[in-house]
């Protein structure tokens, strides 16, 4: 995941589209390993719609104060995110 957000942040056009279609792919992956399983952590950046059983699994887990404790504020990861795709010119998603 870190190589295809790494890629989306450098890559602009029909590279870029690819790189997201990949990254989807790649939760998509993840989602079906971890459907039953308690734990995972993260926060959503716009994949509701992708992957909506990781998506309500990462809030299960985020109400664990264990997990949720540990995590950066979501808001500030996303900023962070927006602040480099806007440093490399690419389209924020």
């Amino acid at each position: 995941m870190y190589e295809c957000g790494s890629q989306i942040r450098k890559s602009k056009g029909e590279a870029q589209e690819a790189t997201k279609k990949e990254s989807i792919d790649c939760l998509k992956l993840l989602e079906g390993e971890l459907e039953d399983k308690p734990f995972y952590g993260g926060k959503s950046l716009g994949i509701e719609n992708e992957c909506p059983k990781l998506i309500a699994l990462v809030k299960r887990c985020m109400e664990k104060e264990s997990v949720s404790k540990v995590l950066p504020d979501p808001h500030k990861v996303y900023d962070f995110v927006g602040d480099l795709m806007k440093k490399y010119g690419v389209e924020f998603w």
